[in-house]
């Protein structure tokens, strides 16, 4: 059992302005392309009456001695969130890896993405692509401390023969106390007008469901003593809290009972969703359609979750939800854990 009591005080506030980068001035940032993007970010942090209430738990800073923090975040698309502000979120959060989805961009246009200063995508950080054969679309990337650099191997896709292991949808990381996989699961579709439902429920069931599984079981198996930590948009929102209207949405992708019993079937091999589990009573959502004002007025599903294998639970300081943070549909999700030695 995750015990709330391991929640560690960190240094940071999310009130806090982020302090302006003074090397080399506004030009070696670009002119002012790094000013535009702190007004972005500034404004992409801004609450309307209705919306959900930030997780505080957890502040923004660095993790404390002896413990990781790794934020998960689909972005719909990294070129829109880099103008929206995800480096000045980055420094202000401060993790150790950041596991991104939807990062819409191709291995071609890799070269394309604009480089911060520091000639990295994020000052202090490297990143892992893996990107989808299709031009534009899915893909996942992991941005990590450069200090990790040496201590990390990298795995793409789950070595299944479908078309959705070429979509970009799981990078494996390995480190010295972990293995984190960063996943964004494919979405069912929109309704079948024969059936009434999602078109690709079958496939996303019965075939991705049981794939990844088994990946992550295979994790499990060949690091005993590393904790597995598995991130990203799921794609379900598992149970009634999870989600606004429950009812309203049971042939909805996302929510047919097909779904959420096969994410069940995969806590059941031995996986906790760590937010329900430290939190079982309190309701946050991590995804809200951009139609009718849903983020204004909190009408949202919970997609995005930080699941740890039950024998490494207690490592777990927290797991929290980052609502303030906009220039997505969705909104970053985080996870503290003990490292248990030091990286």
């Amino acid at each position: 059992m995750v015990s709330k009591a391991n929640i560690t005080d960190y240094f940071g506030n999310k009130d806090k302005p982020i302090a302006k980068k003074t090397r080399g001035g506004a030009k070696a940032a670009g002119g002012k392309a790094h000013l535009i993007a702190e007004a972005a970010e500034h404004e992409n942090t801004k609450s309307g009456p209705g919306e959900q209430v930030e997780d505080t738990e957890t502040p923004y800073g660095p993790a404390s001695d002896g413990t990781m923090k790794v934020i998960s975040f689909n972005v719909n698309g990294i070129r829109a969130a880099l103008k929206k502000g995800i480096r000045q979120y980055i420094a202000r959060e401060a993790p150790d890896l950041v596991a991104l989805q939807e990062t819409k961009i191709h291995q071609t246009k890799i070269g394309e993405v604009p480089m911060d200063q520091s000639g990295q995508l994020v000052d202090g950080y490297r990143v892992r692509w893996f990107s989808a054969e299709k031009q534009g679309y899915s893909g996942v990337a992991v941005i990590y401390k450069a200090s990790l650099h040496d201590q990390l191997t990298f795995t793409e896709g789950i070595g299944l023969d479908h078309r959705m292991d070429t979509e970009g949808r799981v990078l494996t990381v390995v480190g010295p106390t972990f293995v984190l996989v960063a996943c964004y699961t494919p979405n069912s579709g929109s309704k079948d007008t024969t059936t009434g439902w999602p078109a690709r429920l079958d496939d996303r069931v019965d075939i991705w469901d049981r794939s990844f599984s088994d990946h992550i079981n295979g994790q499990r198996a060949a690091h005993p003593d590393k904790a597995i930590i598995v991130t990203g948009d799921l794609n379900v929102a598992h149970e009634e809290i999870d989600i606004k209207n429950p009812k309203a949405n049971t042939k909805s992708a996302g929510f047919t009972p097909r779904e959420r019993e096969s994410f069940t079937q995969i806590l059941d091999t031995g996986f906790v969703d760590t937010f329900r589990e430290l939190y079982p009573d309190k309701t946050r959502y991590t995804w809200w359609s951009y139609r009718s004002g849903a983020r204004a007025r909190n009408i949202g599903w919970r997609l995005d979750y930080f699941l740890v294998d039950r024998p490494h639970v207690g490592w777990v300081v927290d797991s929290f939800v980052r609502c303030s943070v906009k220039g997505s549909d969705h909104c970053p999700v985080g996870l503290v854990i003990r490292k248990e030695i030091e990286i």
